[in-house]
């Protein structure tokens, strides 16, 4: 009896773009105005990183499709555990892509040199592949942390450690210090409680790591430019510190004009309520609440008038008049 086969089609897998131009640093003369590449400093600064082009190249592809599985395969081999992988070992780690796709997949890792094979070992992960697999931990953390000091603090830690330049994660930790700054001058301007106190605690959590960064520039002493940047940094601490303060003091002159709510009513549902009201409405209601408010007169009833009257009038007034002489 003839199997049933699947309608389903299986999208082929994203292969990796062609590289026509691998020349790097010798190719850039025709694009730079001096005639060398090392009199750029700019270029000068990151011809270190040419190594990581061909990695960098071989994980992005030519789509966010293929760069999300290359990325998560290594995640599952590295999260493994395993020194070295069999035919049958790769098809479990990999099971949740279809057939297809993790041959293909497999084949192109081993090809761009992030796995290697042994006939003893299997299939392994490289020198190539960790580091691949470590840049994408380091910069998906990066991505949690946000604008935040703790990543530029280790990268300023681990340079210094490490006997190396310390300018460059320097000059990085200066630039989130100035991000911070900007922070609350933006929250400044809302007006926002919410907005307020959310940036408030936010530069708080940072600020607790003020200590460490200016152990850390303690540490700065041989190169003239670090230092330059560590003063600077020094500087722009106290400045972020200071408009901390003047956050508090802004939160605390929003809370005391705040109006009072009550029964459960928050600023949120009468945001949520009004934007759900259109323009027209919302102008009648402001014109409603512009009218004056008169206060309609008390019953007067005549009688009662003149009761009031004559009872605050002297005793003199109640007598009648005398006759005049005749």
């Amino acid at each position: 009896m003839k199997e049933k086969t699947s309608s389903r089609k299986t999208e082929p897998y994203d292969p990796l773009p062609p590289d026509p131009d691998r020349r790097g640093w010798n190719a850039l003369a025709g694009w730079l105005a001096q005639p060398a590449p090392e009199e750029a400093p700019p270029l000068a600064a990151v011809r270190e990183l040419e190594p990581l082009q061909s990695l960098l190249h071989a994980l992005a592809g030519r789509s966010a499709r293929g760069f999300l599985i290359r990325s998560a395969v290594l995640e599952a081999l590295v999260q493994s555990t395993r020194p070295g992988f069999s035919q049958e070992d790769l098809d479990r780690a990999l099971d949740w892509l279809t057939g297809p796709v993790r041959k293909e997949v497999i084949q192109q890792l081993h090809q761009v040199g992030w796995l290697g094979f042994d006939p003893d070992a299997g299939h392994f992960l490289t020198e190539a592949g960790r580091c691949v697999y470590e840049m994408l931990a380091f910069l998906r953390q990066l991505l949690l942390e946000g604008n935040s000091l703790p990543p530029a603090i280790r990268v300023v830690r681990l340079a210094l450690d490490g006997g190396l330049d310390p300018l460059g994660p320097l000059q990085s930790l200066r630039l989130r210090l100035l991000g911070l700054r900007q922070e609350i001058d933006s929250a400044m301007a809302t007006y926002s409680e919410a907005v307020l106190r959310r940036t408030a605690e936010r530069i708080g959590s940072n600020l607790k790591h003020s200590d460490e960064i200016r152990t850390l520039l303690d540490m700065v002493q041989d190169l003239s430019a670090a230092r330059e940047v560590a003063g600077e940094i020094r500087t722009l601490l106290a400045r972020v510190h200071g408009a901390s303060a003047w956050l508090a003091a802004a939160i605390e002159e929003v809370r005391r004009q705040s109006v009072p709510l009550e029964a459960g009513l928050t600023l949120e549902d009468i945001f949520q309520e009004a934007a759900r009201r259109s323009r027209e409405e919302l102008a009648a209601v402001g014109r409603a609440a512009l009218l004056p408010v008169f206060i309609p007169p008390p019953l007067v009833q005549t009688e009662a008038l003149i009761r009031v009257a004559m009872s605050r009038l002297p005793l003199s007034a109640l007598r009648p008049p005398e006759e005049p002489e005749s």
